[in-house]
């Protein structure tokens, strides 16, 4: 199948990012696509030398920052 399609028939699309440049020492997923939820970046800290990644929080639609621990349904949740 084509990329295109693939994409359409997923359920969520996950994106991981790194930039060392602007944002030494993170990383970030991104859900761009959640058919069971919302769409958030959600931050990581990440140590190379170690390969330790973790939580810092998410930002959903309104740009503030949250813990996931406040919303422990927001992959299931609607949007």
């Amino acid at each position: 199948r084509e990329s295109g399609q693939i994409e359409a028939d997923a359920h969520s699309i996950l994106l991981l990012h790194r930039d060392e440049d602007k944002r030494p020492g993170m990383m970030s997923v991104i859900i761009v696509k959640n058919r069971l939820g919302q769409t958030a970046n959600i931050d990581f800290t990440f140590d190379g030398p170690t390969g330790r990644i973790e939580e810092r929080g998410f930002y959903g639609k309104d740009l503030r920052l949250e813990s996931l621990d406040n919303d422990p349904e927001f992959f299931n949740s609607r949007a």
